[in-house]
């Protein structure tokens, strides 16, 4: 049948002796592929398929099945400096376990795609992944409330943030229950990127650009949806908190 499709390298299992199972994003959704003799040096098909890579998978799809023997892999874009860069290989993993177990749908491949174009240009990485974390919250129905206190209200005396309660915190009600205080002008980033997309990413101040602020957003995403990554580990490990 030849079928064709556009793939997104997210995970890589290894599978029997020189197999490996490839998890990953195409264009209607999420979709794996066992590659045959792919950890072999002599493969012809190996270049293309390594991890954060985009490239053109030809299979046969079969109706009755959730994983395809892949045919050929070509390359489209191999995203080196992600696998080259120990800052941009953290950042770019949170971002494909992330686009693996979140609900599945035919949104997430330009969303991750986008992502990692983004990235590969060593600009802003924590940025990137601080709007990633915004257009998926927003995606699962789970964006912070960052207009007034999420407790009572109030649109003033704004000093802190609840991952548990879902946002910003009013002096008053910091009191009552555990929040992570913030000074003003990272409070307005907070805002800023929570309101903000990856489709503007050019607007957001230069300011934006602090692990800690996507670490709140990862923090929020994973109390509200239950959400557990390994990736998380070594970000942390690699950006211990302030």
């Amino acid at each position: 049948m030849n079928d064709e499709t556009t793939f997104l390298v997210l995970r890589q299992t290894d599978y029997k002796e020189n197999d490996l199972i490839l998890g990953g994003l195409s264009p209607e959704g999420q979709v794996s592929f066992v590659g045959k003799a792919l950890k072999k040096t002599t493969s012809k098909n190996a270049y293309a398929c390594q991890l954060f890579s985009e490239c053109v998978i030809q299979y046969d799809r079969k109706p009755d099945k959730d994983i395809y023997l892949m045919k050929t892999a070509s390359l489209v874009n191999g995203h080196r400096p992600l696998r080259e860069d120990l800052d941009l290989q953290i950042v770019a993993s949170v971002i494909a376990e992330l686009s693996l177990k979140v609900q599945n749908g035919t949104d997430l491949f330009e969303m991750t795609k986008k992502a990692f174009q983004e990235l590969e240009k060593k600009e802003r990485p924590f940025t990137v992944l601080s709007l990633y974390l915004s257009d998926l919250l927003k995606r699962e129905g789970n964006q912070p409330m960052v207009d007034a206190c999420v407790r009572c209200g109030n649109t003033k005396g704004i000093v802190a943030f609840s991952v548990e309660d879902g946002g910003f915190v009013c002096a008053d009600c910091a009191k009552l229950k555990y929040a992570k205080p913030f000074e003003t002008e990272d409070l307005k980033m907070i805002r800023i990127l929570v309101k903000g997309s990856m489709e503007n990413l050019e607007k957001i101040p230069v300011e934006a650009e602090k692990a800690k602020f996507a670490r709140l957003l990862l923090d929020h995403l994973i109390y509200h949806t239950g959400i557990r990554l390994i990736s998380r580990n070594f970000f942390d490990t690699w950006y211990p908190e302030d």
